[in-house]
């Protein structure tokens, strides 16, 4: 059996779910016409949790504002819209879904939150450079004006952002560091 370029997916249906067959891409299309033949109502094999849950995945109004929607209201907030994300499945897989119908797995959820955390920190040393930019420009407006103590102020809290600039710098190349490591390591065990 040939891996899935990216194979999160399969291995999650078959570690958490009940898995009737894994087969080779090849498989696949023989099987699900086989399948096909045969005649079973697709609402028999789903729990009313997934019924409603498939309705809030068509972003059916009523299915997603339903007061007795499923699952619990958990401590994340949605990477999309910020809004607070349900925790749904009491197995052993976890989903969520916000109130505007988004949807993650633990995963999908973690990888979202990777990315908005290294926009914010992206952002956080645009604003601290441009502030060191700033405090440097003030201190040599105030050594022209012939105000040392200003200059000298203006200089030093330009030295202490900086500092922070270069903290923040360095916490985005080790997390890029190790994000590209991680998709190295990935494809290198895929193949």
């Amino acid at each position: 059996m040939l891996p899935a370029l990216f194979d999160a997916m399969p291995r999650n249906a078959i570690e958490y779910d009940h898995v009737d067959y894994i087969l080779n891409v090849a498989e696949i299309t023989p099987r699900l016409l086989k399948l096909a033949e045969g005649n079973f109502p697709r609402e028999s094999f789903m729990s009313e949790e997934i019924k409603i849950e498939a309705q809030m995945n068509q972003l059916e109004a009523e299915a997603l504002s339903a007061p007795d929607r499923p699952g619990t209201p958990s401590p994340f907030g949605c990477p999309e819209c910020g809004g607070v994300l349900w925790e749904l499945g009491k197995e052993k897989l976890i989903r969520f879904r916000c109130r505007t119908g988004h949807a993650y797995s633990a995963g999908s959820l973690l990888t979202g939150q990777s990315e908005n955390l290294e926009t914010a920190l992206w952002n956080a040393l645009r604003a601290l450079e441009e502030k060191v930019a700033l405090f440097y420009r003030l201190a040599e407006r105030a050594r022209t004006g012939k105000r040392p103590r200003s200059a000298e102020r203006f200089q030093q809290q330009g030295l202490a952002t900086q500092r922070s600039a270069d903290l923040v710098r360095q916490l985005l190349m080790t997390e890029t560091e190790e994000k590209s490591t991680a998709i190295i390591d990935e494809m290198t065990l895929g193949n």
